[in-house]
């Protein structure tokens, strides 16, 4: 209710390291090695999704290396995930980022916007994002990003699967690239703002762990029913 009026600033959970003051775009320290799983976000009470008035991120990675985001659920909120905090920040290597089986439905953008960095987003599901006044969009990418999205279940948006935040100039180093494969609906020039022209064939980056892909319908099958912090983990047939 406190909100109801104006939008709040609080991020409800933040990675973050130590900013090198001298350049303001790099930073001395780095967070490495972490792995967000089966974790639910949600806005609770504030849920004016239009006007943006809900909190700012619901989990933000301003840097980080080796961070991974897994069968979380995200939900009731507006600008989910930002990874690097201004356009000043597009060192791809100060931000490695994977995500996967996670759960995005009735959330509006950010999942993820990013500056420079290697993002990896394979068997994600993202349904009912945007509404009719504030459309929002699931993808992000920005100056110095380099996506690679694979097997991700893009249901229902409001606008554009993707929209993208780069002025760099197409051929320089900052030009963000996107590999896309096996999504449904694979991103194309008429879901995807500005997507051709970044779009590339090959790899951007070299993926440095093993992962086994499921197909996108299998990824919406399985990651709805357990993704978040209720879902139950099964071991060798037992329940944890």
């Amino acid at each position: 209710p406190e909100y109801s009026s104006k939008k709040a600033s609080a991020d409800q959970l933040v990675i973050e390291g130590t900013e090198d003051k001298s350049t303001k775009a790099r930073y001395i320290h780095i967070p490495e090695n972490i792995w967000i799983d089966h974790c639910s976000f949600s806005d609770g009470v504030c849920v004016d999704l239009d006007r943006n008035f809900n909190h700012d991120g619901a989990l933000d990675i301003k840097c980080g290396k080796n961070v991974t985001v897994s069968f979380c659920e995200f939900t009731n909120h507006d600008k989910v995930t930002l990874s690097g905090s201004s356009d000043k920040f597009i060192t791809p290597d100060e931000r490695e980022v994977t995500f996967h089986d996670n759960y995005y439905h009735g959330c509006v953008q950010r999942m993820p916007r990013t500056r420079g960095g290697y993002f990896h987003l394979y068997n994600n599901v993202f349904d009912e994002i945007g509404t009719k006044n504030n459309s929002g969009a699931s993808l992000g990418p920005g100056v110095g990003a380099q996506f690679i999205v694979e097997n991700n279940y893009f249901g229902k948006h409001a606008g554009y699967i993707l929209r993208a935040s780069d002025n760099s100039k197409p051929g320089t180093p900052s030009f963000y690239k996107i590999y896309v494969s096996g999504n449904k609906p694979e991103l194309n020039g008429s879901n995807a703002e500005n997507f051709l022209s970044h779009k590339v064939n090959e790899k951007p980056w070299k993926i440095p762990y093993n992962y086994v892909l499921k197909s996108a319908d299998e990824a919406k099958a399985s990651v709805v029913s357990e993704a978040g912090s209720g879902a139950k983990v099964i071991l060798d047939g037992k329940e944890l």
